[in-house]
């Protein structure tokens, strides 16, 4: 069973992600002060390098946002505490 774990940056706001089909989130954190992801792919279930575009949205602690179906990923806190963001998976 073949696996890799890739990283992405990511974007406050709404934003959109191509990674292989069904890759799995294992992590959501700062490197060097940059917002990313971490996923797990499993070559065997992806198979022939299919991809997928999933939804995403970062909002900060306190804004509010339209949000009805979706799965809450983590939290960073950025500048030393002063700002905290909140990742959600936007599921259809």
């Amino acid at each position: 069973m073949k696996k890799e774990i890739w990283k992405f940056d990511v974007e406050l706001g709404n934003f959109e992600l191509t990674m292989p089909r069904g890759a799995e989130i294992l992590a959501f954190q700062t490197q060097r002060d940059i917002p990313r992801i971490w996923v797990l792919l499993d070559w065997d279930y992806a198979g022939n390098n299919a991809t997928e575009t999933r939804k995403f949205t970062i909002q900060g602690t306190g804004m509010k946002f339209d949000f009805e179906k979706g799965k809450y990923i983590g939290t960073i806190q950025r500048q030393g505490g002063n700002f905290v963001w909140h990742l959600f998976e936007i599921l259809e």
